[in-house]
Parts: C-alpha cells; sequence; structure tokens
C-alpha cells in the first residue's frame, strides 16, 4: 500500500470515518450518528467531504450492513433507505471496495493472523452477524445469505419466539433498560442491578449461539466485536454460555477471542481490503486480499 486509505464504517447508530497509512496507523478520524433515517445522499456527503479532506489517499473502502451486490446495497434492515444505493464516484472515486460489514471484520481477523483456516468473526452491535472461514475460503452461501445469526430463533420448540438480534444485541439492551449505551454504561459501572441482569442475559443468549456454531462448524477460532462487547459482563456471559453449549471435543480446540478494539475490528478489515484492492479476487483464500461483496448482516 502507497499512500493513505479512507475506510468508511456504516453502522446502525453511527457512520466511522479513518485515513489510515501503510502501517494501519489512523492519521484522522470522524464519526457521525446514523439511524433508519440515514440514505444515501448523506452518505454520499459525508463519505465525500472526508475523502476530499485526504487527497492522497489512494483507495477507499465502504462497509454497509446489509446483503451487497457488486459494490451496491440490495437490502438493509438496520438502515432501510440504503436499499439500491452504491457511494456516488464522485463521493469515492470510481475504484472503491464495498462490502458487507461483517466480511470486512472477517478480512481484519484473517489480516492480522493470515494462518488461520477455520475461523468466525462474531459482531454484535445494532444487530447481530457472524462471517465464517472455513477451509480457508469465506463462507458466503447460495444466495450470499449466510451468517445471519441475529435471525436465528432463540427456541428450538417453536411457539413464534424472539430471534437472537431481539434479545441479544446492542440495540436490544438498550430498548430493554430504554437508555442510550452511554447511559447503559454508567448503569453497569455503578452495578445497577436490572442493568446487570439485562447485559448478563443478552450475552448468555449469544454465548449459545456461538457454542452453537462451534459445534457446528468446528472452528478454531471466534472472534467477538462490535460495541455491545463493550458493556461490563457481555463479553464474559458470552464465553461462559458458549463453553456450556458447545460440544466439549469442539470447544476445547477452538479459542474464543474479544477483539482488543471491537469498535475498530470493521474498519481495520476494510483497511486491508483497500490496501490489497488492486489484486482482488472473489473467494480468495484466508479471505483476503478481497472478501465476496455479497452478503446480509444486521449488525
Amino acid at each position: 500500500m502507497t499512500g493513505l486509505v479512507v475506510v468508511a464504517d456504516v453502522g446502525g447508530s453511527k457512520l466511522l470515518l479513518r485515513a489510515c497509512d501503510a502501517e494501519g496507523g489512523v492519521r484522522a478520524e470522524a464519526r457521525h450518528e446514523t439511524g433508519p433515517d440515514t440514505d444515501g445522499a448523506r452518505l454520499d456527503a459525508l463519505v465525500g467531504a472526508f475523502v476530499e479532506a485526504h487527497p492522497d489517499a489512494s483507495a477507499v473502502a465502504v462497509a454497509v450492513p446489509g446483503l451487497v451486490d457488486d459494490g451496491r446495497v440490495l437490502v438493509s434492515d438496520v438502515l432501510p433507505r440504503l436499499a439500491g444505493w452504491s457511494p456516488a464516484p464522485t463521493a469515492v472515486g470510481p475504484a472503491a471496495v464495498v462490502v458487507n460489514d461483517v466480511r470486512a471484520a472477517l478480512a481484519g481477523v484473517c489480516h492480522r493472523e493470515p494462518l488461520l483456516q477455520d475461523v468466525v468473526a462474531v459482531v454484535s452491535g445494532t444487530g447481530i452477524a457472524a462471517s465464517v472461514l472455513t477451509g480457508g475460503r469465506v463462507l458466503a452461501g447460495s444466495s450470499g445469505w449466510a451468517g445471519e445469526l441475529g435471525s436465528v430463533p432463540t427456541s428450538l420448540t417453536g411457539g413464534g419466539g424472539p430471534v437472537l438480534d431481539e434479545v441479544a444485541s446492542g440495540r436490544s439492551i438498550e430498548r430493554t433498560l430504554g437508555r442510550r449505551g452511554p447511559e447503559v454504561a454508567r448503569l453497569l459501572a455503578a452495578g445497577d442491578p436490572r442493568a446487570v441482569r439485562v447485559v448478563t442475559s443478552a450475552g448468555t443468549a449469544l454465548g449459545r449461539a456461538v457454542g452453537m456454531l462451534v459445534t457446528l462448524l468446528n472452528p478454531e477460532r471466534v472472534v467477538l466485536g462490535g460495541g455491545a462487547t463493550r458493556y461490563a459482563g457481555y463479553a464474559d456471559a458470552v464465553v461462559a454460555a458458549a463453553g456450556e453449549a458447545a460440544l466439549p471435543e469442539a470447544w476445547e480446540r477452538c479459542r474464543l477471542d474479544v477483539d482488543d478494539d471491537p469498535g475498530s475490528m470493521v474498519v481495520r478489515g476494510l483497511a486491508a481490503l483497500a490496501a490489497f484492492a488492486p489484486l482482488a479476487t472473489e473467494g480468495s483464500a484466508h479471505g483476503l486480499p478481497t472478501v465476496p461483496t455479497t452478503s446480509r448482516s444486521r449488525s
């Protein structure tokens, strides 16, 4: 990589923009709030202004929560007004990389540890999703929908119970407590019993789902990221429940790590993708230099 790369992590509650150098160092950063009303025109304006402020950037990469195909968002549950959007060339240049956000997170994991062959990246933020590397190749599914962990029912006995997004995501925690993220963090720091109970319950639900993934896929590594992991006790509950739910033999051979900077997991992957974009081939081993662009996520 020469010069800078500009990366844009478009999430359900925030847009994180970074200009990164050849060593992955952050030269500049900007954050903006997003929400269900965020549309393509606003993103083009925000990303375009950041790119314009860094004219020496050699590449631009954008991650979006949704089904992305050939650089265009087909559907996004958390940002519904992005359906049909692709970044305007005037904002990002003609050769921007546009990918699903959790696929970008997986690329970041693989960039750090290129020898991994079987790994699952799980991101819990506004929603929950997973991206899987198996046998050194990204698992996309027949039509790009592989990894929609947040849509998995929490009960296998039927009866129309909630899906994982509704009980284990950062958004579900905020809704249950009726507080925004910073207020939730303060309640947890103060030891508020209800907040502790809600966050522990959410982490336990995700942990059971992670245990299921370990049993089904037998990965050597699971990496957990996303904003919800910053809530005190959440990640601990995930790890404990995953260990209880997984097949013991599979769990024994798997390491579950919480990313050391979970909020930037996606942008680190984007930086890796942008750096190698000229060499990209879809479905490359280890998810690098790129990952398939078709994938859906609610994170």
